[in-house]
């Protein structure tokens, strides 16, 4: 696997080089330049993941110069160096879509390879994404090519074209699959700064099906509110970090307007893959309020969409059970309380009964209140698995009643940017366990000391 290669550019050769030594430690290719011509022509040449600017040269800014890497190489993640005085001038690149990052001087070496390992991250999903809309939009040229064909066969050929709509069957179901692995790659990317724990899009994505089932949706109208529960968020990739993580009660008017955005965003985004023009409604109208409250449109009570109301109480209950500030105590029972509350204003009744129907079997009401799921971000020294945790390949990387420890979270964190969990990592919902109570000898994964 070739390693990610990053392009610093800045007048002080001692300052590239002090980059370099920090980012090599880090696994990447690092090359550099003191002349923004050059660093124009390379970008614009090789296959940079992230280039580093300092904001203040001699002949250009680095913001100017990111505004021109931006029109030659869109792909490529750009981070600015920036003294004190210069902040304000990065902060406006972030919000003006030129920046993903400004970094202070003088940096911490450990802060700056965090945020360029986020930032390799970034340009390594936009370029998977990018392969796999290539990959679908010739599986569609080669399908209906093969529909066209079918549509010429004559009588006589009843057995070829039985075979030829085999083919057509797998191509669809590897269009299929296809497809999900596009939507996987951008909930995931819509997640990076959520303010709630684990896989919250899974989550909603898996509530929402079971309560679509119970009032009855099936077939193509189920995927799509499976569809639209996944990427109910998309919306929020690329609003500022600052006002993702912010409560919504400290935020300014503008604050809010930009945050509400995130539904009309995602729905475009959502639009442009073929047959998922209902799954972008749904996340057009997932805030809209019963009593017409809501946004962007103010609907009432029917004119939603059942799907975007199945996505609401779906998406409420999870944020309510799941937040990161307090999962820990609370419960199914108050969660379902503060949403009945709100019954007939902000949510659809018959949707809020569908859904206590669906989470009241005692396997569902146990895996609630017993357990949660995270990421190896969001664990605490501590922590106990509820589950065993498993690679997708099956390799067993920690047992059940596993006590987190401060190396598990550091190695967990590698792991999975190399390999997912099968299942995900589950841990006892209020359980940690005090380091003072910690064995000094936990026994340790095999499996994560060999973590690539």
């Amino acid at each position: 696997m070739n390693k990610p290669r990053i392009l610093v550019i800045d007048d002080e050769p001692n300052v590239i080089q002090a980059c370099k030594r920090a980012l090599k430690r880090g696994g990447f290719d690092v090359i550099g330049t003191t002349d923004p011509e050059e660093a124009l022509r390379t970008v614009e040449s090789d296959d940079i993941s992230v280039i580093i600017s300092d904001q203040r040269m001699p002949e250009i800014q680095g913001s100017a110069l990111m505004e021109k890497v931006k029109r030659i190489a869109p792909d490529t993640v750009r981070v600015i160096l920036t003294g004190y005085a210069d902040i304000n001038a990065a902060i406006d690149s972030i919000n003006s879509g030129n920046v993903f990052r400004y970094i202070s001087k003088p940096w911490d070496d450990d802060e700056l390879r965090t945020v360029i390992s986020e930032a390799a991250e970034k340009y390594r999903l936009t370029r998977e994404v990018q392969q796999l809309q290539e990959q679908v939009r010739l599986q569609n040229e080669q399908l209906q090519e093969q529909n066209l064909q079918l549509q010429n066969w004559n009588d006589a050929l009843e057995a070829k074209v039985s075979e030829r709509t085999q083919e057509v069957t797998d191509l669809n179901q590897q269009l299929k699959k296809t497809l999900m692995g596009i939507i996987n790659i951008l909930a995931e990317m819509s997640e990076r700064h959520s303010t709630v724990v684990g896989n919250h899009s899974k989550r909603v994505a898996a509530l929402s099906s079971k309560v679509a089932r119970k009032l009855g949706v099936t077939g193509d109208d189920l995927l799509q509110v499976q569809v639209g529960a996944m990427l109910h968020d998309i919306g929020k990739i690329g609003l500022p970090t600052e006002i993702l993580k912010k409560p919504v009660m400290a935020m300014s008017q503008d604050e809010r307007e930009q945050l509400k955005s995130h539904v009309s965003r995602g729905e475009v985004i959502v639009r442009m893959v073929p047959h998922l023009e209902e799954a972008a409604r749904y996340v057009l109208h997932h805030h809209e309020a019963w009593n017409g409250s809501g946004y962007p449109e103010k609907l009432k009570e029917t004119d939603i969409p059942l799907g975007s109301r199945i996505i609401a109480v779906a998406n409420a209950y999870d944020r309510a059970l799941n937040n990161q500030a307090d999962y820990q105590n609370t419960n199914h029972a108050a969660v379902m309380e503060q949403l009945q509350q709100q019954s007939g204003t902000r949510f659809d009744p018959d949707v809020l009964e569908a859904l206590d129907e669906c989470l009241a079997t005692p396997k569902v009401q146990e895996q609630v209140v017993d357990e949660v799921q995270l990421k190896p971000k969001n664990l605490k020294v501590g922590h106990v698995l509820s589950r065993e945790l498993r690679t997708a390949r099956g390799v067993l990387l920690l047992p059940k009643e596993s006590i987190i420890q401060q190396e598990h979270i550091s190695r967990l964190r590698q792991f999975e940017r190399v390999e997912p969990f099968l299942d995900g990592l589950y841990v006892y919902r209020d359980r940690i366990v005090p380091e003072s109570e910690i064995p000094a000898k936990e026994e340790a994964p095999l499996a994560v000391a060999e973590t690539p």
